[in-house]
């Protein structure tokens, strides 16, 4: 399957394929508290109540259970996060005895190791990026708890990362999220706690009418440039613009704090596009549609009520409930939105996202504005953008035309093609380019 989409046309449009949660089986009847979906593809790891926790390789399709190992089976572990820089390493959180404690492991779980411990404390939210990451955890004699680690979370550090507690202050687990430079998270005082320089200076921003943050998820794709959502009972703020305003909709289904939102990443979010799910304590996803602007129920668990929904790696996603139960759903976005207005200055050939795919990919390529030619009477060039096999052999034209000036994205759907790494070339006038990519199923 293949679309030319033209950013000169103003009028493209965006549909989610909003796909079908399906129900997966844990092997396990405790409540399972946090989801997320790795940076490697097909990976996601889960956690939950009495040491539990469970790892997948295909997607949900078969659950691994990895509990124990180094974990005690008295310990309630509350968020879980994936290694960015190794398809093996995890992150969970909990609590024993009064004493926060980070487990992590770089074996799949053979082996869980204690790289953390606070008296008195509790993690609500950590993330790895490639090396540097962060936690965050509720107030400790006055200040918030909020570490730093520079190896791949083996060591841990506060200083420089001083966060006063206003009044009674705490957080909320899962209401956290680290991006690029970007870190947030949400609190029951009407607070966003906010750093754009990978926590070197924080602000916060008050929302009067949401007197707690619980849920939030964002996307950033430079440091301090960010778009998302945060939430809290009955409303949902979101902004476009790294945080300059914020929208409201107060109009979401159920009651309850929320306490996990999916936001789709690019390119719905980039613009502003409303692309989400949500669950509130119940057993129930809804659905905000791109289209028609409503809410819409997407799904009703058999039993159980949910606890999180991961946010991570386009587009599959699992929400987990307080019974062992874990529901599934790969949720593509089908279509693009409209690109920048204007005609770009230079060829160019964009590294295909997601990459690696399964197994759907998107390419972008600009052509310029030939010298001396207005835009009206611009002839264009010859386009051609295949794609090889590592052999060199051809494997499919994405695009064999004549084409005007103008930013374009086409679609390839590698369904029928085995997993591999592929070339994809750009041969238009006297510009050729070409880059890898990777198909993994």
């Amino acid at each position: 399957m293949k679309k030319i989409i033209v950013s000169l046309i103003f009028f493209t449009t965006v549909s989610l394929a909003q796909g079908s949660w399906i129900e997966q089986i844990s092997g396990v009847s405790v409540s399972l508290n946090s989801a997320v979906s790795s940076n490697w593809l097909n990976h996601a790891w889960v956690c939950g109540n009495n040491g539990t926790v469970l790892r997948t390789v295909n997607l949900g399709t078969n659950w691994i259970n990895v509990s124990g190992n180094g974990i005690p089976a008295n310990i309630n572990l509350d968020v879980i996060s994936a290694s960015q820089t190794n398809s093996a390493g995890a992150f969970v959180c909990g609590v024993k005895n009064d004493t926060a404690i980070v487990y992590r492991t770089s074996n799949n779980g053979a082996n869980w190791n204690v790289v953390f411990r606070q008296f008195n404390g509790r993690i609500n939210g950590i993330k790895i990026g490639y090396q540097y990451g962060f936690l965050c955890g509720n107030p400790v004699g006055g200040r918030w708890s909020v570490w730093k680690s520079t190896n791949d979370g083996l060591t841990w550090d506060s200083a420089g990362l001083y966060i006063q507690q206003n009044n009674s202050e705490s957080g909320w687990k899962n209401s956290f999220a680290y991006t690029t430079d970007n870190i947030f998270f949400g609190t029951n005082n009407n607070r966003m706690y906010i750093s754009t320089n990978g926590g070197v200076n924080w602000t916060y921003k008050t929302f009067s009418n949401l007197q707690s943050i619980t849920a939030m998820s964002f996307s950033s794709y430079s440091p301090g440039i960010y778009n998302g959502y945060i939430a809290g009972p009955g409303r949902i703020f979101f902004t476009s613009n790294s945080g300059s305003t914020w929208v409201s909709d107060s109009l979401m289904p159920g009651s309850g704090n929320v306490n996990g939102i999916i936001n789709q990443p690019l390119p719905v979010d980039l613009l502003g596009y409303y692309n989400l799910f949500i669950t509130r304590g119940d057993n129930k996803i809804n659905f905000l549609s791109t289209t028609s602007g409503n809410w819409q129920l997407s799904y009703t668990a058999p039993s159980g009520n949910y606890n999180h929904l991961s946010n991570g790696m386009p587009f599959d996603y699992f929400a987990v409930r307080d019974n062992g139960g874990i529901s599934y759903c790969g949720c593509h976005i089908i279509g693009i939105v409209q690109t920048e207005n204007g005609i770009p200055l230079d060829y160019g050939l964009s590294q295909n996202y997601p990459n690696p795919f399964n197994p759907v990919t998107n390419i972008s390529f600009s052509i310029p504005l030939l010298r001396g030619v207005t835009a009206e009477g611009g002839r264009g060039v010859f386009v051609k953008l295949i794609i090889y096999d590592l052999l060199g052999r051809e494997v499919t034209s994405l695009v064999n035309q004549q084409m005007q000036p103008g930013s374009y994205n086409v679609d390839w759907d590698a369904s029928n093609y085995p997993s591999g790494v592929y070339l994809y070339k750009i041969e238009a006038g006297d510009f050729v380019e070409s880059k890898k990519m990777i198909l993994l199923k």
